[in-house]
């Protein structure tokens, strides 16, 4: 059985590094992120409600707001959700929490 990582182990890589897999430098995330939002865009200019779940430092985030009435975005990561948080204090429409499991409904 595969073990899960927990919020232990992503808050010992952010305290290593703030962006430890370079989103806000990397081109390849760059590239990944402009497809993305392109892909998003073309199929509808604008969403009502959206999730992004394991969203790290908020920089894809960020680049999802304008696109969104309403974005909840969450990490297991304390360290993370704090970068986050400051990132996307000027977007209104954002909420940025700290989650480290779902909820079931029945």
């Amino acid at each position: 059985m595969r073990e899960r990582l927990g919020r232990e182990y992503f808050d010992e890589l952010y305290a290593q590094s703030r962006d430890p897999w370079d989103f806000e430098t990397s081109e390849y995330e760059r590239d990944k992120y402009e497809r993305t939002l392109s892909v998003l865009a073309r199929r509808q200019r604008s969403y009502r409600r959206a999730l992004e779940v394991g969203c790290s430092i908020g920089v894809f985030t960020a680049m999802l707001a304008p696109l969104c009435g309403e974005l909840l975005a969450v990490d297991v990561s304390e360290k993370a959700i704090t970068v986050a948080q400051q990132r996307l204090a000027d977007f209104p429409n954002v909420r940025v929490e700290l989650r480290t499991r779902t909820r079931a409904t029945v």
